[in-house]
């Protein structure tokens, strides 16, 4: 008897992870998984057809022990903040600059003493650090400015493989929300920022449509399904950034608190309202569903193998409990550096 099922993608920092669950009941049916090139900072790249690959040898791995499936739909949750450009051939021009790509944080210095951190943080919620979509365009601008020119498309990471599964150029508010460029309020870009950034362009047709959270960004292509081994029509997901996807994933509501530790540590809860600290220290980033997931991040992981016994530079303050239960999603692929 053929299954019907559904087909989850976690593309992190370290490695691509599928899982195949039954569509109506969730039971995971089966798993699969392949490594990224280790990228460590202060130059932390990789390059995002990589990433393909290792969705595509997962999904296939994950299908294989399945037995008799119908794939229903996929999405992709994927590693927050990296930078991918594509040019007029649709093709990577460079290598991703990942979130934990520290080369541009002198520019993003610069772009807050130019913009203003607090004004910055009324207008998006944050206070951007190196590790914003932003600070590696302003230093792409500023090193690398030919390859900017030739840039058609200005993507993050689940963006692109929902790319490569569906053909557009789609991503959703809670991935946009950690860009420095993106007004979750209103689920608009911000392309005077960006003209800050990186000189002024015409910004808006080089950005992905912003989908809601249970909008559609289509169907898989002929060419990705025959990749991934799977037949019919395939419903994909706008998708997520990680941490956001695994609060939904974990049936968390507002007061809840999340704690995820894999490369990066992360402690969070989600809110109907905005949240705006102008010290910097909580991100007023967006939820999956509408909402924000302000979120307390930390540089480095206790858990870390490459840099065992180093700590956080922040230090843990007491606080009240938000909420009555408390979950934590302890990640497989904890490892060198804190995740995001």
């Amino acid at each position: 008897m053929t299954r019907r099922v559904v087909v989850g993608i976690d593309s992190s920092t370290q490695s691509c992870k599928a899982e195949v669950r039954d569509a109506e009941s969730g039971e995971l049916v089966a798993s699969g998984s392949a490594p990224h090139t280790p990228a460590f900072p202060p130059c932390s790249e990789q390059q995002p057809t990589s990433w393909w690959d290792a969705l595509v040898l997962a999904v296939r791995a994950a299908l294989d022990t399945a037995g008799e499936t119908e794939v229903a739909a996929i999405g992709v949750a994927a590693q927050c903040h990296g930078l991918v450009l594509l040019g007029a051939d649709e093709k990577p021009l460079r290598p991703a600059k990942l979130w934990n790509d520290t080369t541009g944080a002198e520019q993003l210095s610069k772009l807050v003493e130019t913009i203003g951190g607090p004004a910055w943080v009324r207008r998006i919620g944050s206070l951007p650090t190196a590790a914003f979509t932003i600070a590696k365009l302003a230093w792409v601008a500023e090193h690398e400015p030919s390859v900017l020119d030739a840039t058609r498309r200005i993507l993050l990471p689940h963006d692109y493989l929902t790319f490569r599964l569906t053909g557009r150029a789609v991503t959703d508010r809670s991935d946009a929300s950690g860009t420095g460029y993106f007004d979750a309020q209103t689920s608009t870009w911000l392309p005077d920022i960006l003209d800050v950034a990186a000189g002024a362009r015409d910004w808006l047709p080089m950005l992905p449509t912003v989908l809601a959270g249970a909008e559609p960004a289509g169907f898989l292509t002929e060419n990705a399904a025959s990749e991934l081994g799977i037949t019919g029509p395939v419903l994909v997901a706008a998708g997520a950034g990680d941490q956001h996807a695994a609060y939904l994933g974990l049936g968390l509501t507002d007061g809840d608190q999340y704690v995820g530790l894999g490369t990066s540590g992360v402690v969070a809860t989600s809110t109907r309202t905005p949240v705006f600290d102008e010290g910097g220290i909580v991100n007023g980033v967006a939820d999956t569903a509408g909402g924000y997931l302000p979120p307390h991040l930390h540089a480095e992981c206790g858990t870390s193998r490459r840099y065992r016994g180093t700590h956080s530079r922040y230090r843990p303050r007491r606080t009240r409990r938000a909420g009555p239960r408390r979950r934590t999603d302890r990640r497989a692929d904890a490892g060198a550096l804190p995740r995001r």
